[in-house]
């Protein structure tokens, strides 16, 4: 595990962990910004290696566009209409920004636009291991409670896992993902319409006219999202347009789980829970999306303990204008992200 330093966010310097095989050119980069996957590059079926995520060569870059580059999502994924819910009888307003019809990803100033803290790294075995933590303060973006947030990353030879883990002194609401965009043909291939895409569920919810969940849970078979198959990504924009959408997955069951108090950095809140949720463990993970290029044979397989996926496939991407070191030309469809 290699760290380095990579430049400043605001006046705070940013870090960068690399984890790399040299023999074979994978290579996976973590930032303490947005806990984010800052580069993935894996080789191909010809052993020829190349990023497959679309990111930034500098920290200020990673955060503009709004397209939340590889990060940590919080305190809640996705939307939350007019930014706001209830606990307990009692109303709480998210901060909406500019989009006063929802609250997007946390608010205007999410996990992402953090640094967060360095807790430990180390190897085990075939594993490296880079564990991240943020305090998010009580009335941070609007959200009741303090909340001490940990993800920690395990990497191995063409394999990621992550593993959040929360806890907080209110009752509060938190749904953490990787917001990381995926093209497996290599970002020299513009859009991923010849890749293929495969989701383990029978139902979805669809979105209204402001592209929110209209609250209707729907079977996906009475759709154009019919997905049990391998599909091209092609032909889904053709039938059903752009994909922004949760997919209810068929293995995912709820269970009641015993959360784990875990060491805290200074200041940081330390009341546990009993909560309804879905086992945290590697047994329960079940099956969520496959995806593959033709092109390179890239072949992404992703697990989860979680009930649902959102796959979003990248419409707005042309807001961040260029990445990776600016060789690249973002244009929308030209990733997804599974969520």
């Amino acid at each position: 595990i290699n760290k380095i330093e990579w430049g400043k966010y605001e006046d705070q310097q940013v870090n960068l962990w690399t984890i790399s095989h040299s023999s074979s050119g994978y290579k996976v980069t973590i930032t303490d910004l947005g806990a984010a996957i800052v580069r993935v590059v894996v080789p191909d079926r010809h052993g020829v290696a190349s990023d497959v995520t679309i990111t930034q060569d500098e920290p200020e870059l990673l955060t503009k566009g709004g397209a939340y580059l590889g990060a940590t999502v919080g305190r809640c994924a996705f939307r939350i209409r007019h930014g706001l819910f209830s606990i307990e009888g009692k109303q709480h307003k998210l901060n909406t920004g500019e989009h006063p019809l929802y609250s997007a990803h946390g608010g205007l100033i999410g996990f992402d636009k953090h640094i967060w803290e360095f807790i430990e790294s180390s190897i085990l075995g075939e594993t490296a291991i880079l564990k991240l933590a943020y305090t998010s303060k009580n009335g941070e973006e609007g959200y009741p409670g303090s909340l001490l947030v940990f993800v920690t990353y395990f990497i191995e030879m063409n394999k990621i896992a992550w593993e959040y883990t929360a806890t907080t002194d209110q009752t509060t609401i938190v749904n953490l993902t990787n917001h990381s965009y995926w093209n497996l043909d290599g970002l020299e291939e513009k859009v991923i319409d010849k890749q293929q895409i495969q989701i383990e569920a029978d139902k979805y919810a669809p979105l209204d006219d402001t592209l929110m969940p209209s609250g209707d849970i729907s079977c996906v078979a009475d759709s154009n999202l019919l997905l049990h198959s391998m599909s091209l990504f092609g032909d889904i924009f053709k039938s059903a347009g752009d994909v922004d959408h949760c997919f209810f997955l068929k293995e995912a069951k709820c269970v009641d789980y015993p959360s784990t108090p875990t060491p805290t950095p200074t200041s940081t809140p330390t009341s546990t829970s009993t909560s309804k949720g879905y086992i945290k463990n590697q047994k329960s993970l079940h099956a969520c999306a496959s995806v593959y290029s033709k092109k390179t044979g890239r072949y992404m397989t992703v697990r989860t303990s979680e009930p649902c996926v959102g796959l979003y496939t990248g419409n707005y991407l042309h807001f961040v204008e260029t990445s990776n070191g600016g060789e690249h030309k973002c244009e929308d469809h030209g990733a997804f992200c599974l969520e």
